[in-house]
């Protein structure tokens, strides 16, 4: 993560001529925290520069305003000030290097959610997964000593979309990704609040969970690349710690003022108490925060999370990550037709210690599992299908849907990286709503294509449903054919019929490639005949039944086939699918109104596999005679497989 760090005049004046090292030793302390094996993932952050704009200050009061920001400045305002400045500043100066991928501002001014209240507590803010957009990925964080560190963890985890822990959608992932049994009852980085309850080097089950989702959507491709240059110096072997550079006092009056000091008779390195300033009543204060790592807290003893140890430089040698092994593959998703099986690893033989660096590769594979066929009935509905139906009868309090309502799949005018997202759309009318983030592995990303979803991902399948397969169905839907069994079939019907439903013809079970049209009399969509589509098993109406035509485009789900429908408001009215037919469908013909003559054309490749193959010989060309006076030619005969001609 490249992070522009810009620093304002207010906490330049407060740290003089040491500001530079005291806010890298801030981001050091905030490369570790990332680099802490809970988070589940490899964020490596670099300073690419620090900037300190003279004359700027973020959230001015606007001249004339009668705004009375007397306890401090709107967090709200200084952030949306600050995000529009950096990219301005990019803007102007094109020739800036644009290689970041965040901004950051510290700043010493007191920032409020409600700057008219004396409640001034906010020490950060940033907008929720917006890591990578030039105009809001950046954040804003109040400088209260060491412990800042903490907040711009906090807020660069939440440009990385991770929530609070606290947040209802934590709930489900409740727990803590340390081996610390304690941990499980306080808070993490993501903790709405830093208090004494907080561990705030630790992430959270919930905060990974996020982070990978993030990353793994392809929502954070900015990080992908190398840093162009990083102003952390980073020892390979050796951590340096932010208390070896700072003592307990020198941290107490970066957040209490230059006249504390560290309070003499309160415990040690688990909170940081100090002495109060001199023109305050006499005593001790804290902001519940730790003494930083490395803090000398006795006698050859140092703090570490907030406990004081015996300081030995040894254990703190970096451990990098290293892959253990797969772990078995899991039941496959479905229990009939085609899922999806996963197998983890983790990064835990060893695990990152001290600094050292998260594995780099594949942490989840996949492979599809094809299971018995899905038995006629029900079950035999498009997986998809199966998913919208789920919610039949929930309209989630919208006005514009009925309480009965009837959920169908979506599948016209979804974008492709939009195809494992699960689009339902209100039966019979063009209302639709994404109702969940991700469908169930093992459905096809759309009507007409074997590619299966995969942890909401579209992944590429052959015809064979097996993953990254490069099997194709032929012509005529032979998986791996050679469309050597293909045949074609056409026709269509242009003579007037009499009023309502007339059948035009059957297509058969096995039928691939079917396209149906009927172009409108005078192409005026408005000519009164309708395409009509029937499940010959059942007698029951797929498509435009009981005088009921759909005007817009739809998807008709036939026994596990996808049969796309334009709808009947065009000039050119088209049923089309890709894949084989399960069952019979009767295409009929409605005609209302004036009787204009329809003008309907079908056609449909089947494959003739179940018929003996016919071979014939065949001659081929002459050869070159040879020589000029009675010479000899030849040609040989080779053996072909029916008409098509394909050699044996």
């Amino acid at each position: 993560m490249e992070i522009l760090l810009v620093v304002d005049a207010k906490m330049a004046r407060y740290h003089g001529k040491h500001v530079d090292q005291y806010v890298l030793t801030l981001m050091s302390m905030v490369s570790l925290i990332y680099r802490d094996s809970s988070l589940g993932n490899l964020i490596d952050i670099a300073v690419v520069e620090v900037v300190h704009p003279e004359g700027k200050t973020f959230a001015n009061k606007k001249p004339g305003s009668s705004q009375n920001e007397v306890y401090g400045k709107s967090a709200e305002d200084m952030l949306k000030d600050f995000c529009r400045w950096q990219k301005q500043g990019l803007k102007q100066n094109p020739s800036h290097p644009r290689r970041f991928d965040t901004a950051l501002l510290l700043t010493r001014e007191n920032i409020c959610r409600n700057p008219f209240t004396q409640n001034c507590d906010t020490l950060g803010l940033a907008e929720l997964g917006t890591m990578c957009s030039r105009h809001a990925s950046c954040a804003i964080v109040q400088d209260n000593g060491l412990s800042a560190a903490f907040t711009i963890a906090h807020e660069l985890g939440h440009l990385l979309n991770m929530p609070h822990d606290n947040d209802a959608k934590c709930k489900i992932l409740k727990g803590s990704a340390s081996d610390d049994a304690t941990a499980a009852v306080h808070m993490n980085v993501m903790s709405r609040m830093l208090d004494h309850n907080t561990l705030p080097w630790i992430w959270s089950n919930c905060s990974r969970h996020y982070l990978t989702e993030y990353l793994y959507a392809g929502h954070a491709r900015c990080l992908e690349d190398s840093a162009s240059s990083n102003k952390l110096v980073e020892d390979e072997v050796e951590l340096t710690l932010a208390g070896e550079l700072f003592n307990a006092t020198k941290q107490c009056q970066y957040v209490f003022g230059k006249t504390t000091s560290i309070c003499p008779y309160m415990p040690k390195c688990k909170r940081l108490w100090c002495t109060t300033s001199h023109d305050e009543k006499e005593g001790c204060k804290t902001q519940h925060m730790p003494w930083a790592d490395g803090t000398p807290c006795g006698a050859d003893s140092w703090c570490l999370r907030g406990e004081c140890v015996v300081k030995n430089k040894q254990t703190l040698k970096k451990i990098q990550g290293q892959w253990g092994s797969w772990q078995p593959w899991s039941a496959c998703s479905r229990t009939c037709g085609v899922g999806v099986q996963r197998a983890e690893r983790y990064c835990d033989d060893p695990k990152p210690k001290f600094g050292g660096r998260y594995c780099v590769g594949e942490k989840v594979r996949y492979r599809s599992c094809v299971m018995e066929p899905c038995p006629r009935g029900s079950s035999a509905l498009d997986f998809r299908t199966q998913q919208c139906q789920s919610y039949n009868g929930k309209n989630f309090g919208l006005p514009d849907i009925p309480e009965d309502v009837k959920w169908i799949p979506k599948y016209a005018g979804i974008l492709h990286e939009d195809s494992c997202k699960l689009f339902c759309q209100v039966s019979n009318s063009s209302v639709s709503y994404q109702l969940r983030e991700k469908v169930d592995d093992g459905t096809t990303c759309g009507p007409d294509t074997y590619d299966i979803c995969v942890n909401g991902k579209c992944r590429g399948a052959g015809c064979d449903y097996v993953l990254n397969s490069t099997a194709r169905d032929d012509y005529c839907g032979v998986c791996g054919g050679d469309n050597s069994t293909c045949q074609l079939t056409t026709g269509g019907l242009q003579e007037s019929r009499s009023w309502g439903y007339s059948d035009v013809t059957i297509i058969p079970e096995g039928a691939a490639r079917v396209e149906i049209t009927q172009r409108a009399f005078h192409d005026k969509a408005d000519d009164d005949n309708y395409l009509a589509l029937v499940d010959l098993e059942t007698g029951e109406y797929l498509l435009n039944g009981h005088w009921i035509v759909t005007p817009f485009q739809k998807v008709v789900e036939f026994s596990g086939t996808m049969l796309e429908y334009s709808g009947s408001n065009t000039a050119i009215e088209r049923i089309n699918s890709t894949k084989p037919l399960q069952k019979k469908l009767l295409v009929q013909i409605l005609s209302v109104g004036k009787l204009h003559p329809p003008y309907v054309r079908y056609s449909y490749t089947k494959s003739d596999h179940l018929s003996e193959p016919t071979y014939l010989w065949r001659l081929g060309d002459w050869t070159n005679c040879t020589q000029p006076c009675i010479g000899t030619r030849e040609r040989s005969a080779y053996c072909v497989r029916n008409a098509a001609g394909h050699r044996v």
